[in-house]
């Protein structure tokens, strides 16, 4: 895909982070489960407009689309995950969580290649995102 769309992706990402975040901040007479609930719906709605945002795609444009929606969205899970968490955990998480996405990614734009780039494509996104 292209940068625009892979800058778009992170900055929902760091959205839907800096919401849970600061609602937790700021919000003293709101429950935790009610912050939590806010930011999961948050992070669903978010989802939910970029796989629309897909479906105007098609061929491997939509796959590496719904990829990088799908990637967003269970990054900013883990992001909401990790408040509860030591931060040293939380942060293994989400940086877990993004190396998977990104790896989902990687796979999708390899599908846009035959024969030998193909393969090569796939080999570099496994040594570079540690799936051997």
């Amino acid at each position: 895909m292209n940068r625009n769309h892979d800058l778009t992706t992170r900055a929902a990402i760091a959205t839907a982070i800096g919401l849970a975040f600061s609602a937790c901040a700021t919000a003293d007479s709101t429950s935790k489960d009610e912050l939590n609930k806010a930011a999961q719906l948050k992070i669903e709605a978010d989802y939910k407009a970029a796989k629309a945002a897909c479906e105007a795609l098609e061929g491997d444009r939509k796959d590496i689309c719904m990829a990088e929606a799908k990637g967003a969205e269970n990054v900013a899970r883990a992001g909401l995950g990790a408040m509860d968490k030591p931060e040293a955990t939380g942060r293994r998480e989400m940086r877990d969580a993004q190396s998977k996405a990104d790896y989902a990614v990687a796979l999708e734009k390899c599908d846009t290649r035959t024969g030998d780039a193909k393969s090569d494509c796939v080999n570099s996104a496994k040594l570079r995102y540690g799936k051997w």
